[in-house]
């Protein structure tokens, strides 16, 4: 069974794939490598001492370990998960990732926010408990979480449903958005394929993506 193969089997309807798997098999795919993500996460956790969401975040981001990737923002690097805990950088979208992977290791829920122009997290216990990755895992109430989003969109189009929590295939859908676009703006032709089959094998853009994915390998005919 192909990567590709293995990719749209652990989506396949499921709403809640595995993070660490479907990060691991999208590296695979498209760096080719193998990239170790689980036991990458695992070795963070073990590293981790706190027992509810808040330690969680200060251990995992109140340091130097983890930090957002101003700098390099829309680096492709910064969407997998190796990447980012080898160079110590992300977005907000993987450093989220790497928080709710770890917090699960830990048995402390987290879950997935999926806010328009940043990836923050909430406590699944306390769901009104926001944390912010990007900026050190910083703690954030509903009015904080609509004042980042204005200052990062510059848009006064707050809606109360940008923090409520979105499944994990949500999650895997917006990396690989992410992905594509970085890649579409380097011209880097050959992850960009790989990217845009990963893609084809999700339900939701299988309709779209492979006539766009069959455009593409044709001009390189």
């Amino acid at each position: 069974m192909s990567v590709f193969d293995e990719f749209a089997t652990l989506m396949g309807e499921a709403q809640d794939p595995a993070l660490d798997v479907a990060y691991n098999l999208v590296a695979r795919a498209v760096l080719g490598v193998e990239a170790g993500t689980a036991r990458l996460l695992d070795d963070l956790a073990a590293d981790v001492r706190a027992d509810d969401a808040h330690g969680v975040m200060a251990q995992l981001f109140g340091s130097d370990r983890l930090l957002g990737d101003s700098m390099t923002y829309d680096d492709p690097a910064n969407s997998f998960v190796h990447q980012v805990v080898e160079r110590g950088r992300g977005i907000p979208l993987t450093l989220s990732v790497i928080a709710i992977e770890v917090g699960r290791r830990k048995g402390v829920a987290l879950s997935p926010i999926g806010m328009p122009g940043h990836f923050l997290v909430a406590s699944a216990t306390a769901p009104s408990h926001f944390f912010d990755p990007f900026h050190g895992g910083q703690a954030l109430a509903a009015e904080g979480c609509r004042e980042l989003y204005e200052r990062v969109t510059g848009l006064a189009t707050w809606k109360s449903s940008y923090l409520e929590p979105i499944n994990t295939r949500g999650v895997v859908l917006r990396a690989l958005n992410n992905l594509k676009s970085s890649y579409r703006r380097r011209d880097r032709v050959a992850e960009l394929r790989n990217v845009m089959a990963l893609r084809a094998r999700c339900v939701e853009l299988a309709d779209r993506e492979a006539p766009e994915f069959a455009r593409l390998m044709r001009s390189l005919n």
